[in-house]
């Protein structure tokens, strides 16, 4: 089964005013002021650290990839661990991801071990509908903020009911788990979930 995952950044401009200049009665005096003014820029990856040689650890060692095949057994827990680094460089950001779960329905039962239950407890926590599919990174419940060289795990194993059988299993290979991260600037927007409709208005793909 084939895994992937796309990452995406936002470029934002952020503007300013100048002020010039003042006179005095009888005595006059101009100065200007110039600003320069440079594009802020919100960069992030997507990546996931590629399978070791035993095909199922993952090695943390080697660089990240954008995404890996499985071939996957029913009560057989696989390592996955996609992760956002926050590039250097980059403005504060909030951060999501959009996902898109092929195995919902087909996961392992135990408590805590689902997809969505990892995130939950890495903090990324579902935005309000229409936008449930989107989860926001918080920290004790609230939306933080990150920035540039910060690191962030969206989830970590992937596992397959013991129950399901190869009927269950049928056409597994057209059901990934297609993740999408975004970074928004957390300068200029009041919360996390304005600077996302704001940024893209609707639960459709941007």
């Amino acid at each position: 089964m084939k895994k992937k995952i796309v990452a995406a950044c936002l470029v934002i401009c952020l503007l300013a005013t100048a002020v010039i200049g003042t006179t005095l009665a009888y005595f006059t005096d101009t100065d200007e002021v110039t600003n320069t003014f440079t594009a802020g820029n919100v960069d992030i990856t997507l990546l996931e650290h590629p399978l070791n040689e035993n095909g199922k650890t993952v090695d943390k060692e080697a660089a990240g990839v954008e995404g890996q095949a499985y071939h996957v057994y029913p009560g057989v827990e696989y390592q996955k661990d996609p992760y956002i680094t926050v590039s250097d460089g980059s403005e504060d950001c909030y951060l999501f991801v959009k996902l898109e779960n092929g195995l919902a329905g087909l996961e392992t039962k135990k408590t805590g071990k689902t997809i969505v239950e990892q995130m939950n407890n890495k903090g990324w926590e579902a935005l309000s509908e229409p936008y449930g599919d989107v989860f926001v990174l918080t920290v004790d419940g609230e939306p933080v903020i990150k920035s540039e060289n910060d690191e962030v795990y969206v989830f970590d194993t992937f596992e397959i009911d013991a129950s399901k059988n190869a009927t269950d299993l049928k056409g597994i290979e057209d059901k990934p788990v297609k993740l999408t991260a975004y970074a928004v600037q957390a300068d200029g927007v009041a919360d996390a979930e304005a600077a996302w409709i704001a940024s893209f208005g609707s639960p459709v793909e941007p």
